[in-house]
């Protein structure tokens, strides 16, 4: 399966940044769930989906804003699926459970944008992960993950034309 990238977005208050990624993908394949599978093993995920800044500066500083999933060992089954409706509740919820202080502002700032990106999608299924539901030692986490107070990976397929989404939601 061929994938294209075609472009990046930040989205950012403070330490906290959701990190836009998309591609274009090879039409061969329609079924939503395999598209996605192999996005998450291809070298276009691995190479391309990364801040601009470790684009930039990526070699001076090998640990800098890296993932905080295994590449290798995460499967769309770590995945939960959640409609458009459910996935903005998600983070509602999320931003009322923690004990944020001032940090809380900047992730509303920033969940308010994303709300805005993600209603607009024409799709209803976002597969999402969060660094929240695994245990320190799981080898899911890769050991850049103790650095995120908290990180999301948020995957969907545009319905439209084909292209592939990847957000990372991060605080480090």
């Amino acid at each position: 399966m061929v994938f294209n990238f075609c472009g990046q977005y930040e989205i950012r208050e403070g330490y906290q940044a959701v990190f836009w990624y998309l591609a274009q993908c090879d039409p061969a394949s329609l079924e939503v769930k395999e598209v996605i599978r192999n996005f998450l093993h291809s070298d276009n995920f691995r190479d391309f989906c990364r801040p601009f800044i470790v684009k930039k500066y990526g070699r001076e500083n090998n640990r800098f804003l890296r993932r905080a999933f295994n590449q290798d060992a995460l499967e769309l089954s770590d995945f939960k699926t959640f409609g458009k409706e459910e996935l903005v509740i998600f983070f509602e919820d999320y931003s009322n459970t923690n004990d944020w202080r001032e940090d809380r502002a900047d992730f509303v700032a920033v969940m308010s944008d994303f709300d805005e990106l993600i209603r607009k999608e024409k799709c209803d299924c976002f597969f999402l992960i969060s660094k929240d539901w695994f245990k320190k030692g799981d080898k899911l986490l890769s050991p850049d993950s103790e650095f995120y107070s908290y990180f999301f990976l948020i995957i969907w397929l545009g319905v439209d034309n084909r292209t592939i989404n990847v957000c990372e939601w991060s605080y480090d």
